[in-house]
């Protein structure tokens, strides 16, 4: 775990990348939507992002801790240091145990914001297919507004797979 240590979190940032990913807004309700949708799914990237380091600086912390307890052990002898032989088991039980809690905590969160940026996903899909089927005989501005949609949307899912 020691080589996550030096991963950095966004700095907060929830943020970062957001312009890149998403453009400017464009003055048309479509593209205004299909924006929103974009920021909220870098911000939601960010923050599980940011999640995870959380997780593997804890675990981490953890690691190391058990490691100290492990050396404090190897220098206690059952004959001579049996109350302090039993206080370090305790020891170690618990950083084992709050450890498989960080993971399991981190697990839980990661999948939840999964969870987050599929729904998020599917709803910006389904704005630019609304737009797409607006109207049955659309007008120019109509299927420009819809072509940019739908331009606006691909742009967005590529820059987030790369």
């Amino acid at each position: 775990f020691a080589r996550f240590h030096s991963v950095d979190a966004r700095d907060g940032a929830i943020n970062d990348g957001v312009d890149k990913a998403c453009g400017k807004e464009k003055n048309n309700p479509v593209a205004k939507d299909q924006h929103k949708y974009c920021i909220a799914i870098v911000q939601t990237e960010n923050r599980r992002y940011n999640a995870m380091v959380k997780m593997l600086q804890d675990v981490s912390k953890r690691d190391k801790e058990l490691e100290e307890a492990y050396k404090d052990r190897a220098k206690l002898t059952a004959d001579k240091d049996q109350g302090k032989l039993q206080t370090n088991t305790n020891y170690i039980a618990a950083l084992q145990t709050q450890m498989a809690n960080d993971v399991e905590n981190g697990k839980y969160m990661l999948d939840a914001y999964t969870a987050m940026l599929r729904s998020l996903n599917e709803n910006m899909v389904r704005s630019a297919n609304m737009a797409l089927k607006n109207k049955n005989s659309p007008s120019i501005i109509d299927t420009a507004i819809q072509g940019g949609a739908l331009k606006l949307a691909l742009q967005g899912a590529r820059s987030r797979e790369r």
